[in-house]
């Protein structure tokens, strides 16, 4: 997640589609370090944005 940060843009959108994990658990990873807030969430498609 770090490195994904590092090199995204300020008003870049991180797009995850959640097939294999339960959405719960995608949450977690991507929200833990603080570094990513979900922005909006489309079916199985979690949209996230730099905190």
């Amino acid at each position: 997640m770090e490195e994904l940060y590092r090199v995204m843009k300020l008003s870049g959108t991180l797009s995850i589609l959640v097939e294999h994990m339960k959405v719960d658990n995608v949450l977690e990873i991507v929200e833990k370090d603080g570094l990513f807030n979900l922005r909006d969430w489309h079916d199985r498609i979690l949209n996230f944005e730099k905190s």
